[in-house]
């Protein structure tokens, strides 16, 4: 059964060209080992491929919001670093005046 679901599976997710998926193929591994152990019928196959493509999307559409977020963030702190190296460049604090503490012998 595991082997039936995996060959559907890699079917409903492949690019119909070179047969190319878009999920990794350890992943579908893994589902197919998951659900062979649930489905005892080959009439429930078609019905679990489709919900197990459906969650896969979902779960995938939350990692790249939540990857494209922390990138986003990344790219704002960079932003902001960068920015205050410039302006530290564009202006230079003043060298110590005559009398300055770091300057006086003691």
């Amino acid at each position: 059964m595991k082997e039936k679901i995996f060959l559907k599976l890699k079917a409903a997710v492949s690019d119909g060209k070179n047969g190319l998926t878009s999920i990794a193929k350890k992943t579908l591994e893994a589902y197919s080992e998951i659900y062979g152990k649930k489905i005892t019928d080959e009439s429930q196959i078609d019905t679990e491929v489709e919900s197990i493509v459906s969650m896969h999307k979902k779960v995938q559409a939350n990692i790249n919001s939540v990857s494209a977020k922390a990138v986003s963030d990344r790219e704002k702190a960079l932003k902001a670093e960068h920015e205050k190296a410039i302006e530290v460049l564009k202006n230079p604090q003043k060298e110590d005046e005559p009398g300055d503490i770091h300057t006086q012998k003691i």
